[in-house]
């Protein structure tokens, strides 16, 4: 691929990124604004404030009602939330909450007195929920649809020029159709292949406490921003809910080391450079993020709820977790200090190869 060539699809993947940003910042404000106005309508509405650790309020039902429609957005994005219901042995739920959502709750539920608790479990600004007998209005696109749909319709440009070119006599126009959707494809499929690994890691836990439901999963964002698809089910100790959470954490490093041994072991040694190329960017896409993330929570720069999770979720003293939490980073750092410069490598030979053919035409 030549330099303007490469230059071009960075621009592209820049103002598709920035402009999905953009949109999904407005659908966040947007979204905040949206819930306040159902508050006029709502059985029940919490507003958590700005430092405080939980919000509570209480509704009656007079006649049963068939869903609760929870709508539910944290004030700032990033931050975590925690939103409970309570009528004693008649019904409950517990779960977590780190985006703007509409999901149901209960079926069939039959009237009482109701106690809704919002408590926020990272960060410090606050959110909102209320609780509906009734589906809310959608918010529409969000930032990850759009930024996702224009790499994919990227993708598919790069894939119809690579097609009309796969017999072209000029080798250099053949090869750099090629390599540009390969760049193309190999960013769709550590997209694809990290997000799998990461909601997936949400989704085992869920499973494993009951609060899983399938046809809610959306573990790519097709239907809005990915999530693993948690439901209403028994309440969750705080050691479950840190696993759940820290799950995206732990799917991504264990599957980035199961996949460094296989490299290690078997594949680095062979010439197959596609192939080398796709699992070290897979093993760098899982691996680095955490390799960021973790020690800026260890040290206290940083509050992000996977990583604090991930910590909590360790057996023991919390000085103990963070020991295990600094041997995990270390390992995850050797990882990456052996596959990104192979990574390079490759990148590289295909570049210089691109080269010769445009020196020898």
């Amino acid at each position: 691929m030549t330099y303007k060539g490469s230059l071009t699809i960075l621009i592209v993947i820049l103002v598709c990124a920035l402009l999905g940003w953009a949109v999904d910042w407005a659908g966040h404000r947007r979204a905040l604004k949206t819930i306040r106005e159902l508050a006029r309508d709502a059985l029940c509405f919490v507003d958590l404030k700005e430092g405080r650790a939980s919000a509570s309020a209480s509704f009656i039902t007079s006649q049963t009602i068939e869903q609760f429609r929870v709508r539910v957005c944290p004030e700032a994005k990033g931050e975590r939330l925690s939103l409970s219901f309570d009528a004693g042995n008649i019904f409950q739920y517990s779960g977590t909450i780190d985006k703007s959502q509409e999901f149901g709750v209960g079926r069939m539920i039959p009237p009482g007195t109701y106690a809704v608790t919002l408590r926020q479990v990272t960060g410090k600004h606050g959110g909102i929920v209320v609780i509906l007998d009734k589906a809310t209005p959608s918010t529409g696109m969000t930032g990850w649809q759009i930024i996702s749909r224009a790499y994919l319709g990227l993708l598919v440009i790069c894939g119809i020029w690579a097609f009309a070119n796969r017999r072209s006599s000029n080798r250099r126009r053949r090869t750099s159709s090629a390599l540009a959707f390969q760049y193309v494809f190999l960013g769709f499929f550590v997209m694809f292949f990290g997000l799998l690994c990461h909601e997936g890691g949400h989704a085992l836990a869920e499973i494993s406490f009951g609060h899983y439901d399938f046809a809610k999963s959306d573990f790519w964002g097709i239907h809005g921003s990915p999530h693993s698809g948690g439901k209403a089910g028994p309440a969750l100790d705080p050691w479950q809910q840190n696993l759940i959470t820290g799950g995206a954490v732990i799917v991504p490093i264990v599957v980035g080391w199961a996949l460094f041994v296989f490299w290690w072991l078997w594949l680095r040694r062979r010439r197959d450079n596609i192939v080398r190329l796709f699992v070290s960017a897979t093993i760098g896409v899982l691996i680095l993020p955490e390799s960021v993330l973790l020690p800026g929570c260890l040290l206290g720069i940083t509050r992000y709820g996977h990583e604090k999770a991930f910590i909590a979720c360790i057996p023991g003293p919390e000085w103990f977790g963070k020991t295990i939490s600094w041997c995990v980073l270390l390992v995850c750092v050797f990882v990456l200090w052996q596959v990104v410069p192979e990574t390079v490598r490759i990148l590289k030979a295909q570049y210089k190869e691109l080269q010769k053919l445009k020196r020898s035409q």
